[in-house]
């Protein structure tokens, strides 16, 4: 296949687009593929959910079976921060304007749309439902979606997103790819010639406000409880909140070398499975040289291995023994018997810490 050459110190141009004025002022960074770590080029994100220019490349990804063919297709694809221009190496500290876009990815799954045809019907539902839907259209590989959504607040970016793939699993069923969360998050071109676009979207205002909210119900709901009571799993759980909340306010690393990250990682996947990555990942965040994608990627080593051996107990050794007797009971258990009120108390409690 015949590679194009593009002028990566130029703007992304594109095919003839009507344009409202909202659309017209996002911008987004563009990267020459999904390996390099600096912004190549800038460009209206309208302009990019359009382009048409790498769709001969997208529909030879897609057919071919190849492995390093493929490999080797996807390296000379180009990239975007759907949400938002960086300056420089492509970290939260380099963010140069939010665009108020936050994106969400819908993988293959056992449970999710295996055709282009089902994919495009969850999508028509999920835009009726959603005002603040702007795009909707197959990645790159066509066995899943991505959709872009305008959102309200952009200091708010990561409690609008958890919101909304809460609501579109309450709606759908389809389960977002929560790895994908993080505002650095890139997004690879694609092709969609029956996609979703909506270029008057309104600005999506609901938020769910902590990580630790979305799955306590659906923990015990979808993995099988074991030797413990659902009732201890709870009191467990609510422990292991206080104490990454306190790691988070003193700014205390614990994940000192490999083998004690991986045995975090193991401990928490082995107590609460693949929902567990949030908390997985507000432990790593206060690593110096922190990276999302590495983490999400690390979780899923965790997953994978014969992570079983190691308890959630291995977590609490690594954290300051004078922490470690934290007791639940107190204040909590006077507050409720009910363990789903007794945790939202909790959160309240956490957000006035």
């Amino acid at each position: 296949m015949k590679n194009e050459k593009i002028n990566y110190n130029q703007k992304i141009d594109n095919d003839c687009v009507e344009i409202v004025p909202f659309t017209q002022k996002v911008y987004v960074s563009a990267f020459k593929n999904c390996y390099t770590p600096q912004p190549a080029a800038y460009g209206k994100l309208i302009y990019w959910l359009v382009m048409t220019r790498f769709k001969d490349r997208v529909i030879a990804y897609r057919k071919c079976k190849d492995p390093q063919k493929r490999q080797a297709i996807k390296r000379n694809l180009p990239a975007i921060t759907p949400s938002g221009l960086f300056r420089g190496k492509r970290c939260k500290e380099n963010l140069f304007r939010h665009s108020c876009m936050v994106c969400i990815d819908i993988d293959a799954d056992p449970n999710n749309p295996r055709s282009g045809t089902e994919w495009h019907k969850q999508i028509k539902i999920i835009a009726d439902h959603f005002d603040s839907l702007v795009y909707g259209g197959l990645s790159l590989s066509g066995h899943g979606i991505y959709l872009i959504f305008r959102i309200a607040d952009p200091t708010k970016h990561w409690e609008h997103l958890n919101s909304l793939m809460i609501e579109i699993e309450n709606l759908t069923g389809l389960k977002a790819d929560r790895s994908c969360m993080d505002v650095t998050r890139l997004r690879i071109v694609s092709y969609d010639r029956q996609a979703y676009l909506n270029t008057q979207a309104k600005a999506y205002s609901k938020t769910v406000n902590r990580e630790y909210e979305i799955s306590l119900q659906q923990i015990y709901s979808e993995r099988p409880v074991s030797s413990k009571t659902v009732a201890e799993r709870h009191k467990t759980y609510e422990r292991v909140i206080i104490l990454i909340h306190k790691l988070k306010r003193k700014r205390i690393d614990i994940t000192r070398n490999y083998n004690e990250w991986f045995d975090i990682g193991c401990a928490l996947a082995s107590e609460y499975g693949v929902k567990g990555l949030p908390l997985f990942q507000a432990v790593s965040s206060l690593h110096p040289n922190y990276d999302p994608d590495k983490c999400a990627k690390q979780y899923r080593q965790c997953l994978k291995h014969n992570y079983k051996k190691i308890q959630i107990a291995t977590f609490f050794l690594y954290l300051p023994k004078i922490w470690c007797n934290i007791q639940v009971d107190q204040p909590f258990d006077q507050w409720s018997r009910n363990p789903i009120h007794r945790f939202r108390l909790l959160l309240l409690y956490l957000s006035r810490a």
